[in-house]
């Protein structure tokens, strides 16, 4: 499965831009993602973006950046 999640109110920027479109597209991030996925029967894990390149022998040699909502959801169904 994958999902493509945004920050709180990014369909409605991306329909104010772009029209109702972009709602077909992009999806508000729930508040905690993880337990969001628990709840429908998902064994989720997030990651970074860091971690998941560390995993997979390629660490990223960029300086650290501030942290963000997002990054990478693991979720095999139960």
């Amino acid at each position: 499965m994958g999902l493509t999640l945004g920050q709180p109110g990014v369909v409605e920027r991306c329909t104010q831009d772009t029209g109702t479109a972009a709602s077909m597209r992009v999806s508000e991030m729930p508040p905690d993602p993880v337990a969001w996925l628990a709840g429908l029967g998902w064994d989720a894990h997030a990651y970074t973006v860091r971690e998941r390149a560390a995993a997979y022998g390629r660490p990223v040699t960029a300086p650290e950046e501030q942290p963000r909502h997002g990054g990478l959801i693991s979720a095999p169904r139960r």
